[in-house]
Parts: C-alpha cells; structure tokens; sequence
C-alpha cells in the first residue's frame, strides 16, 4: 500500500477541508474521489483506508487501487504551510497505524504524470517535496525554504459524519449518544441504535443550543456537539 499526496489546486476562498469533503458527500460531478482533505485546521476524513478511491489517473493501476489519497488544500484564505505542516503529522500517524514505511509516500505525479501536488513540486509556497518527506521523519524541514515554516499546531482530525435520523444504526449512532451524554446529560444507553429515547435527547439537544429541532442529525447538530 501506498499513500498518494495530491493538491485540490482549488484557490478559491473557503474551498478548505470541509469543502472539499461535502463536495464527496454529495457526489462529485468529476467522480473522483479521495480518502482525506487537510487544509490548515483540520484533517478530514471521507472514507476508510479499505475502501478503493479513484485519485491517481492510472485506470485500474495500484495508484488507484491501492493507495490511500490525501489532498492538501489551497485555498487563498488558508495558511498553505500549515496546511502541509498538518498533512505531514496526517501521514506520519497513517505510516504508524498501517505500517507503512516513509518510502510509500508518493506524488500524485508518480501514477499519471500529472504537475501534482504542484506547489510541493516547484516548491514556490516555502517548501519541497524534499522539505514536506523530512517533515514526516521529523516534524522540521531540512531543506531550504523562502518562508519559515509556522509552528506546528495540533490538528483535529474528523470525518464526514452521516445524517442520522431515527431508525439508523452503527457506530455514528454510538458516538451520538456518548457525545449527547457527555454534553447534556442524556442518560442514554450506547448501543448504536437511534431509538425514541435518542431521537428525544436529540430534541432536546437542539432545543438548548438553539438549532431547528428536526430530530435529525445533520451537519449543525454534528458541529454543535463538537463532532
């Protein structure tokens, strides 16, 4: 298994992480897709790493069918070192967690040719490709660089959460109720099933953080839970 880094070469403002992960969400018109999106807040999380994503522009090739995707953001809003600054930290957790070796780490380019990720490669935003591999080894890039880096800053790794509603089942379900328990009180037993006693501690939730009280679980509420 590989990982590939690519760029949204998307610079339009508020094109950052969530952006880029609700335009998954809702299906991309372009039928790409890609396992993470980081901008300089956050890491984003649109599907899991067994799941076969289309990024790399080699057909059925291992670019594609077995490699995890991840595109940093650049938008002209955000902080693009510190948006690589996050996508190092992102990929040095992955290598540890999947046991992957540094040398899996791969550009986009390496599948189809492609200019990408194209700041990394020309490294005309303060830092290269050489800089952004020694950041994964050490969280300090040695190769030169016009800007200094900013300081490393933690990052709040998330995933698109689905809207729940009752009758809906699995783990979102379950992390539903601890966060209702853990924000309100609710009391709820953690079973992953989005029965009437959750669909009422959603309500409530919703009535005392001034949301539309639908007793669907959708974006705000996720937000307003801290998800």
């Amino acid at each position: 298994m590989t990982l590939t880094i690519h760029e949204t070469a998307n610079q339009a403002v508020g094109a950052g992480a969530a952006a880029h992960a609700n335009l998954q969400s809702r299906g991309n018109v372009r039928e790409a897709s890609w396992h993470w999106q980081v901008d300089d807040k956050e890491a984003v999380q649109s599907f899991a790493h067994t799941t076969q994503c289309w990024h790399a522009g080699d057909g059925r090739g291992p670019g594609n069918l077995d490699s995890i995707a991840i595109e940093i953001c650049v938008n002209s809003d955000g902080d693009y070192l510190q948006a690589v600054r996050n996508t190092a930290e992102l990929v040095g957790k992955i290598l540890t967690d999947e046991k992957i070796p540094i040398s899996a780490v791969v550009q986009h380019g390496k599948w189809s040719g492609k200019n990408c990720p194209t700041f990394l490669r020309a490294g005309s935003k303060g830092i290269t490709w050489a800089g952004f591999l020694d950041l994964i080894r050490t969280g300090t890039p040695t190769t030169p660089a016009p800007n200094p880096l900013t300081p490393a800053k933690p990052v709040p790794v998330s995933k698109s959460r689905p809207v729940l509603r009752r009758g809906a089942k699995g783990g979102d379900v379950g992390d539903l109720q601890r966060l209702l328990n853990a924000k309100n009180k609710a009391g709820l037993v953690v079973d992953g099933s989005f029965g009437p006693k959750t669909e009422a501690a959603v309500a409530a939730w919703q009535k005392k953080s001034g949301l539309v009280v639908d007793k669907s679980v959708g974006p705000k509420t996720w937000a307003s839970l801290g998800a």
